[in-house]
This record gives C-alpha cells, structure tokens and sequence, in this order.
C-alpha cells in the first residue's frame, strides 16, 4: 500500500511539473509572440508615417498645379469681353494649362503589409480602419481626378497649337523649359474664336477647382491619420509595451 500510495505521489507531481512547463513554455511563447507583433506593429506604422508624408507632398504639389489652372480660367472667363489683350499676358496665363505636377501615390509601406496578410497586426481599430480607408478609398479618388487632369493636360498642346509657338531658348539643354518660354501667335480675339481653346479653358478651370477640393480634403485625412498614428506611438500603452520589449525610454 505505501508503495502504491508512493507512486501516485511520484506520477502526480511529475504530472504537474511537466503541466507547469508545458504552461510557462506556451506563456513564454505568447510573450515573445505578442513582443514580436508589437515590435512589427511600430515599425509598419513608423513606415507608413513617413509614407503619408511624403504623399503628402506629392499631393500639394498637383494642388498648387490644380489651383493655378482654376486661376488661368478664372481670368479668361472674366475677360471673355476683351476683344483685344496684351500677348504676354495671355501667354502668361495660358502657358499655365501646359504645367502639371504629375501625382506618384505613395503606399509601399501600406502594400507591404497588406499584401504580406499583417493588418491584424495593427491592434488599434480606429487607427487600422483610418489606414486602410485613406489607401484605399482616399488614394484610389485622387487617382482618378488625375487621370483626367493628365488626359486634359496632354490635350491642351494639341489644342493651343495653332495658337502658341512654344520657344526653346538657345542656352536651354531641353525643350521641357519651353512651357515657360513661348510666343503667343493669336489675337485674344481669334483666341476666343476657337471653340476647342474656350471649350478647354472652361473645363481645365472646373477640373481643376474640382481637383483642387479633393485634394484638400485628402490632405485634411493624410494629416489627420498622422497624428492619429504619432498619438498612438506615444500613448501610454504604446510606451508601456516599448518598455517591456526595451526600445522604450
């Protein structure tokens, strides 16, 4: 019976050692794991801070772009009565539908983790929810106004042919700094004759006012998701974990 009564003993406390290992091993590892997540979820948002960033510097420039074209069909609307303009100022405002800023969506940061299936990653609902709407609807929107902003744009030289003989200075290395340089060979008279050059005036003001006012609204949620994200990474939570895993302060 003691021997009996001994051997129970014995298998019950091996029982529970290897039941407390196996139970520390697997606490173990979900630290680490939830470490490891943690660490990543910094990263990818540190990432895509920077890539909003710099989206949104490719996004003012196609604004300042898209209000200098408001601008130029604004003055031509208003001086649709003239029958008779100074040439270098219509060359100074019609030149202006020939510049444009051409629009590189940044999102590698989003597009890797996105294609690498680790949004789960970002543990913050409402930080997660804001990135994936400004890539995926706010990007795309943008994209498409600059779609037609390019096809306008590449239109215009065909269009204003006629009308404006683009110079190339004798110095210049490249003919792209003929946009600034040029000689207007129309009257604003004949100018306004020409329905194609009225049609496209008109409609390269409302594309770019339009354009215009989708871009601020994008810039309004570019700047908001990064205060959102830089508020997340300095949240107490945030700094807790980054000193749990020693990257903290």
């Amino acid at each position: 019976m003691n021997t009996s009564h001994v051997s129970w003993r014995r298998i019950t406390a091996e029982f529970l050692a290897i039941f407390a290992g196996v139970t520390l091993s697997l606490l173990a590892e979900d630290w680490r794991q939830g470490r490891e997540n943690r660490e990543r979820e910094s990263e990818f948002l540190i990432e895509i801070s920077q890539d909003l960033t710099r989206d949104s510097t490719e996004l003012q420039s196609l604004l300042t772009q898209m209000e200098s074209w408001d601008a130029a069909s604004l003055w031509a609307n208003r001086n649709d009565g003239q029958t008779s303009m100074p040439r270098d100022s219509v060359f100074r405002y019609l030149r202006r539908f020939g510049i444009i800023s051409f629009y590189q969506p940044v999102r590698s940061g989003y597009l890797s983790i996105r294609d690498a299936g680790l949004l789960h990653l970002l543990s913050d609902d409402d930080v997660r929810r804001g990135i994936v709407d400004y890539y995926e609807i706010s990007q795309p929107y943008i994209e498409q106004f600059f779609g037609m902003v390019f096809d306008g744009w590449d239109r215009w030289y065909r269009i204003s042919a006629p009308h404006i003989d683009w110079v190339a200075p004798e110095d210049s290395e490249s003919m792209w700094v003929t946009v600034r340089n040029g000689v207007v060979t129309s009257t604003w008279a004949e100018i306004l004759a020409d329905d194609s050059m009225r049609a496209h005036m008109d409609w390269a003001g409302l594309i770019g006012g339009n354009t215009a006012s989708r871009i601020r609204q994008a810039l309004d949620r570019n700047s908001a998701l990064r205060k959102a994200i830089s508020e997340y990474l300095d949240s107490p939570e945030a700094l807790a974990r980054s000193r749990q895993t020693g990257e903290g302060p």
